[in-house]
């Protein structure tokens, strides 16, 4: 798949969004380069789609440690979901089918998602240097 724009889901870029959709997929994972270029703007536009989306934080990379990391942290307070690899395998052991519903109190997974929205942790205001008041 080829895409002609920042962004892999804005009209006209390419034909990512109907391929997934044609075959089920509500969730996206975002990785790539560079996190506040292209993987934010494919994330935002997914988001905006409807498509559940999910900034693999480790899995991305932009040219300063601080323009990656306020990049996630806004993406997380405002569009989606940020998980580094670990989290994501450790909460995600089993994409849900389409329409399929679950809830489990001790996993955090929620009712109709293919991976759990994950609310902000100790591990994750540590991450990326805020105070645990600011991310809850």
């Amino acid at each position: 798949m080829q895409k002609y724009r920042f962004s892999a889901f804005v009209q006209g870029s390419s034909d990512l969004p109907q391929r997934l959709r044609a075959q089920g997929y509500d969730t996206v994972l975002i990785t790539g380069t560079v996190t506040n270029v292209c993987c934010e703007s494919s994330a935002r536009d997914a988001m905006m789609l409807n498509f559940k989306t999910i900034m693999v934080s480790d899995a991305n990379a932009a040219r300063t440690d601080a323009e990656h990391n306020a990049t996630l942290g806004t993406f997380y307070a405002t569009f989606g979901d940020v998980m580094d690899t670990a989290l994501l395998i450790s909460t995600g052991s089993r994409p849900m089918a389409r329409g399929e519903s679950r809830r489990s109190e001790e996993s955090g997974v929620t009712a109709g998602s293919r991976w759990p929205r994950v609310q902000p942790s100790q591990r994750w205001a540590l991450r990326w240097g805020v105070e645990s008041e600011q991310v809850n």
